[in-house]
């Protein structure tokens, strides 16, 4: 607990239980850490407790197995069998041989386990490393040549499965997408491209896999793909823009231009008919939205340096896309 008596473990937005599980406000730590998740693209993490000896995984809040509860499986197993290679016979021998899913054990709500991989798209396990709740110092480098080399292996699953790249047909810029498998993703167990670099990282347990990838203003594509076991797949996706404009019965439909000189979005044809103009963020997420004239503009230089959707809307035609880089 913190100095409010607050259980950070027990602070964070959950699946099955809201936003508020424990009836506290978030607190400075829980804010601090959510806003760390959303600024990088998690693919594997892990954290780490005492009090028992077994790994932990997904998930804590409710009953229902994780879509990818055989690869979970696989992996604490790998992580637990590593550890008993290294230590006493008496280590990390908890519950199943050093392994657990969380519900099974006992159900908690609030968790960051159950955060980061609802909310966050990122596998996130529990590591209980020790049966005594803080450790001696003298006791730190036993543990931790423990396992060492299971959370180095760990790390190296995010390597594992299908990876890869999404970026734009036409202009190669990286495009955030959702990365879906079908008749396999559910509770959010899907994933993002990243919005800075394109690529993509879907750990896996091996098998085939349909995934479709998406994006706002593009045309989705979708393809099976194997995953192989301890070693990886890696895709480069491209995709089309939806058309911009079209013409119809010889009338030009409104056009949105965009200058990045002037950084201005222009609307032009709509015969100073009123539009409404929205910015999405490559997320979908509305970031501001104005009404023009034709031949009106609005003006980009206020967002911050990324890629964005414009969407327009008018009372004789609606959704006009244009994507730009600001």
């Amino acid at each position: 607990r913190n100095a409010n008596n607050v259980d950070l473990n027990r602070n964070y937005p959950d699946p099955e239980d809201g936003q508020h599980p424990d009836g506290n406000p978030w607190q400075e730590e829980t804010i601090a850490f959510m806003a760390f998740a959303d600024s990088v693209q998690g693919t594997v993490s892990a954290n780490l407790h005492g009090g028992a000896e077994v790994a932990n995984y997904p998930w804590d809040t409710w009953a229902k197995l994780h879509p990818d509860n055989d690869w979970w499986v696989d992996v604490c197993r790998r992580y637990a069998d590593t550890v008993h290679a290294h230590a006493p016979s008496y280590v990390f021998d908890d519950l199943n041989n050093g392994i657990t899913n969380g519900y099974a054990w006992y159900s908690i709500s609030g968790g960051r386990q159950d955060y980061l991989n609802y909310y966050a798209y990122c596998r996130e396990l529990t590591l209980e490393v020790s049966n005594t709740k803080l450790l001696p110092e003298s006791q730190l480098d036993n543990y931790w040549n423990y396992h060492h080399r299971s959370l180095i292996n760990y790390i190296k699953e995010a390597w594992y499965g299908m990876r890869g790249i999404v970026i734009d047909s036409i202009t190669g810029n990286p495009v955030a997408g959702k990365i879906f498998a079908h008749l396999h993703d559910a509770d959010s167990s899907h994933i993002y491209s990243d919005a800075v670099t394109g690529k993509w990282f879907r750990p896996a347990h091996p098998g085939s896999y349909t995934l479709s990838f998406s994006a706002s203003g593009y045309k989705t594509k979708t393809f099976q793909i194997t995953a192989p076991p301890l070693d990886t797949i890696v895709v480069k996706v491209r995709l089309a823009p939806l058309p911009v404009s079209v013409k119809e019965q010889n009338i030009d439909v409104p056009l949105l231009r965009y200058c990045s000189i002037k950084k201005q979005i222009t609307v032009v044809g709509i015969d100073n008919q009123r539009s409404q103009l929205q910015i999405f963020d490559l997320n979908g997420k509305l970031i501001d939205q104005a009404t023009l004239f034709s031949d009106n503009f609005y003006n980009v230089g206020h967002l911050a340096k990324g890629n964005y959707i414009a969407h327009l809307m008018t009372s004789q035609q609606a959704g006009i896309v244009l994507k730009f880089i600001r």
